[in-house]
């Protein structure tokens, strides 16, 4: 399919309108948060093309589901897809004004253990927040009152004051901005940057209408308008 449509568009020329379908599979931080903002420019350019979006953070078989384009981040462990490096976030540890009010504001790393941390249930390793001690990274375990698989959970009970959390910028990046949430321990914080990647089937991103989505989604998360 990838190689017809290919071999219709050269014979149509640069003249010919994208048409037809892009299915993107998106994880919560990159596809709620920045391509529903972003996505409104690419369909208004291609008035012809549908998108549909499926928003979740377990991880597909891309080629099982048929999907066109996979947002995720991460480490890759498929390597029979085409990969494209799209943008390129950071973790920061925040919280909201009124929890700091009521519950004091971290100065130091080991202050986090007096704390109500919330963080993703699903997956333990990310419980363990990385900090600089006398030049060596040292962890701090944190826990909270609170466990949930879902990001967007954890992103909304730390607005309402719930707790602290620590969550990649392109997902709370605008909370920070507008002073929902407000960033804790910058000075020793190691923020272990995120890749985010556009995943396609080998051949699916020749596709002119998918490729001109790979390079739009490329052209505007380098803006990276998330950055705090």
């Amino acid at each position: 399919m990838a190689a017809v449509e290919d071999a219709e568009a050269e014979v149509g020329g640069a003249s010919r309108q994208l048409s037809g379908r892009i299915k993107i599979n998106a994880g919560t931080g990159i596809g709620r948060h920045q391509l529903a903002s972003v996505l409104p420019k690419f369909l208004a350019a291609h008035p012809k093309v549908n998108v549909e979006i499926a928003i979740n953070d377990r991880r597909i078989d891309v080629m099982a589901e048929n999907v066109d384009i996979a947002l995720r981040a991460g480490t890759l462990s498929d390597s029979s897809l085409v990969a494209r490096k799209i943008a390129e976030g950071r973790r920061i540890i925040c919280a909201s004004p009124d929890y700091l009010a009521k519950h004091g504001t971290p100065r130091r790393p080991e202050d986090l253990l007096g704390h109500n941390c919330i963080s993703l249930s699903a997956l333990e390793q990310l419980s363990s927040w990385p900090f600089w001690s006398n030049g060596q990274l040292e962890r701090i375990r944190v826990s909270g009152n609170v466990q949930t698989d879902s990001t967007d959970v954890i992103l909304d009970l730390a607005v309402a004051g719930e707790g602290i959390i620590r969550m990649t910028d392109t997902q709370v990046g605008r909370s920070v901005q507008s002073g929902l949430l407000v960033p804790l321990l910058e000075d020793v914080h190691v923020d272990e940057p995120v890749i985010f990647w556009a995943l396609s089937p080998p051949g699916r991103n020749r596709v002119p209408r998918i490729r001109a989505m790979l390079d739009f989604l490329a052209e505007q998360f380098a803006k990276q308008p998330w950055k705090i």
